[in-house]
């Protein structure tokens, strides 16, 4: 003990660096050995607007009384859970996906990926593709799907109520792609209504204007 005395006495700067260099060793040690919480996927307005089921069949009837359905073939939500501390670990990113699969020959296609960074509206965003009709959003609000500034070729409106086709639907979203200039070649659906509680309520068609509603 006397000699680590004098050691320290005699070289105060090595002294310290070796204190420092054990103190971090310690620490990182500590940190590989401790658990770190990662949240899991949770946004209740998510849930009502999509609120798909894995297995689900959906069916939609056109104007000309010719029917399509969509199968819900997987749906998951990142679930809560711990990783290892230490240097490179981190905590995967909350998300929530729903995909279809094609059944048949008149099937609709599905796919929605949504990620929340964080409980801030500004750090989530959403991929969502139907049948070719391809947005990329932000949150999903009290009113649907927030459409950014950057999108000029959509359009979003917002109606507590709405008829279709002599049916009224209650919180609807209608989100429209341009169908003029470069996007006047586009052949496909051009219009989605989305509801809370519903999911995808009807699609329009274009150059057609063929309407499908669910059913």
């Amino acid at each position: 003990m006397s000699r680590l005395n004098l050691f320290f006495e005699k070289r105060p700067i090595s002294s310290f660096l070796l204190l420092a260099i054990l103190l971090a060793g310690l620490q990182g040690f500590n940190s590989f050995c401790s658990k770190v919480s990662c949240n899991g996927f949770s946004d209740p307005k998510f849930d009502l607007w999509f609120p798909y089921q894995q297995g689900q069949t959906i069916h939609f009837q056109s104007g000309q009384n010719d029917t399509s359905s969509l199968f819900i073939s997987y749906t998951n939500k990142t679930k809560a859970s711990t990783v290892s501390g230490g240097f490179g670990s981190h905590c995967p990113i909350p998300n929530a996906i729903i995909q279809s699969s094609r059944v048949g020959s008149q099937s609709n296609s599905l796919y929605l990926n949504y990620v929340a960074f964080s409980s801030l509206d500004s750090t989530k965003n959403i991929n969502l593709n139907f049948d070719g009709f391809m947005l990329l959003g932000g949150a999903i609000t009290d009113t649907g799907i927030a459409i950014r500034s950057g999108n000029t070729n959509v359009q979003s409106f917002y109606n507590s109520f709405i008829n279709i086709q002599g049916t009224i639907y209650y919180n609807v979203q209608l989100i429209q792609l341009d169908t003029t200039e470069a996007y006047q070649n586009n052949v496909g659906v051009y219009k989605i209504w989305l509801a809370k509680n519903t999911g995808i309520l009807a699609y329009q068609e274009y150059p057609s204007l063929l309407m499908w509603v669910k059913q």
